[in-house]
């Protein structure tokens, strides 16, 4: 026979009380602040976690940046007006320039300068004849070996294109990543909401069973061992209780973390916890890699990777360029007689632009023959990995569908296991110990229904994520 000492049977007897009656008024706060908020529905959640969570914010702002990147490489082939100024000031001379021109680069890797510039001479020991000098010009630069072609010089504005469309890619994986996260966080309050009066109908048997204990120990039917085990028990619940509250308190708090909200008490989620009934396509292998934004977004890699290797190659050529340059040119004492551009001169230039040992220029094809195997690697890991994910979704998908089974069939052999040990502890067959394990079972297996149903859903959901479907379609 056990009890505990006498100066704290008063102390626990007032804890257990004020504990009790704790988890009490916070159950009908929260029932009460649950009543003040907004009812929201699943589908109504998820479409507001899309809409304005940091994550769809971040994601609007990542799109955002490459098209900026984009139009920044897009104007590299726009005409660009360059002003032409220049003062030079010296002990004997001085020269001012004003004027400008304009250029445009092409995507064959052609250059088109014109322009207009008028120059003036000064000079402190000599008379300049002609001091003021204008011309006009046209001129035409064509790269040969290494800068020729479309493919080569519009290489900046096609990787800024595949960036862009890399990043839309990824956008589309997060943006199911937060789906999923949306569904797990709206499941997991209703869960924990669920369990929040399974945890209550313990603590209640439990009070009960305490009564009675004493009561049977009054006349000597039970030991007092009996009465003390029942108090423990009753503390039990009442702090499984607690736990679930605080952890119920936290599931809200991420909910409302998701949408940016700062007051857990805004959004009631009301949808009941019903089962998904999931779809699996009978060709979802063939179109697996098809749907999934990793892999599109892998070929985007590898075609960044192609046309990087290409230019490293092509840099290894002769860095030649041609150019070709006709001016209308005017000499003379003022602007005005220097304006009538009465000579003509035209030039051709063939310039060396390059280095003779390209040092340089073969380090860095070496570097990238390195990573475009890389990202060969990369490619089939991916692949691996999507294969991967989606085998393992759909097994686990069958496995929740399993443990469900299991669940119901439990409850039930639980709800009879608590019947005959009511029924055998009445008539002294057995102890109050049978009762406090079949109730615990009960209580247990009760829990079990509504968590296996809940990974049943969340893992139907992983699955559409898995085979790349998971959209707001999915959830209507």
């Amino acid at each position: 026979m056990c009890r505990l000492p006498d100066k704290m049977r008063p102390a626990t007897l007032a804890f257990s009380v004020l504990l009790g009656w704790c988890a009490s008024v916070a159950v009908q706060a929260g029932e009460s602040a649950a009543s003040r908020a907004t009812p929201i529905g699943l589908y109504d959640y998820v479409v507001t976690a899309v809409r304005e969570s940091d994550t769809a914010r971040d994601l609007q702002d990542n799109l955002f940046l490459r098209q900026f990147d984009l139009e920044l490489a897009q104007s590299r082939f726009e005409t660009k007006l360059v002003p032409l100024t220049n003062i030079l000031i010296g002990n004997d001379t001085g020269t001012q320039t004003v004027g400008f021109e304009a250029r445009r680069d092409t995507e064959t890797g052609t250059t088109l300068t014109a322009g207009i510039a008028s120059d003036k001479f000064t000079s402190n020991n000599y008379d300049v004849t002609n001091p003021y000098q204008t011309r006009a010009y046209v001129r035409v630069s064509q790269g040969l070996f290494r800068r020729w072609g479309r493919e080569y010089n519009r290489a900046p504005l096609t990787q800024a294109e595949i960036q862009q469309r890399k990043e839309g890619y990824l956008a589309e994986v997060k943006r199911q990543g937060l789906l999923l996260d949306a569904v797990q966080r709206y499941f997991e309050v209703l869960l924990h909401r669920k369990l929040l009066p399974q945890n209550e109908q313990p603590l209640k048997r439990r009070v009960r069973h305490l009564a009675s204990a004493r009561t049977r120990n009054s006349v000597g039917l039970v030991y007092k061992c009996a009465v003390y085990r029942a108090e423990l028990a009753k503390l039990a619940a009442e702090s499984l209780l607690k736990d679930q509250m605080r952890i119920l308190r936290r599931a809200q708090e991420a909910l409302h973390e998701l949408v940016a909200l700062e007051r857990i008490d805004t959004l009631n989620p009301n949808a009941p916890i019903v089962r998904l009934i999931p779809v699996i396509p009978d060709n979802w292998q063939a179109q697996l890699l098809e749907n999934r934004g990793e892999w599109h977004a892998y070929l985007m890699d590898l075609r960044s990777t192609d046309l990087s290797l290409y230019r490293a190659e092509r840099d290894t050529q002769p860095d030649i360029s041609l150019n070709l340059t006709v001016a209308q040119e005017g000499l003379g004492d003022s602007f005005d007689k220097s304006a009538k551009l009465d000579e003509t001169e035209w030039t051709l230039q063939l310039q060396l632009r390059s280095t003779l040992s390209m040092d340089d220029e073969k380090a860095a094809l070496a570097r990238e023959r390195v990573l475009h195997a890389k990202a060969r690697r990369e490619g089939r890991a991916v692949r691996r990995k999507i294969l991967r994910e989606a085998r393992e979704a759909v097994e686990d998908l069958a496995a929740e569908e399993r443990r469900n089974k299991i669940s119901v069939e439990q409850l039930r052999q639980a709800n009879a296991a608590v019947e005959l040990a009511v029924v055998r502890y009445s008539r002294g067959l057995s102890s109050d110990l049978d009762v406090l394990d079949a109730e615990a079972q009960l209580a247990q297996a009760q829990l079990d229904i509504w968590r296996s149903l809940v990974a049943f859903n969340v893992a139907a959901i992983r699955m559409g994520k898995a085979f790349g479907m998971l959209d707001l379609d999915c959830l209507r």
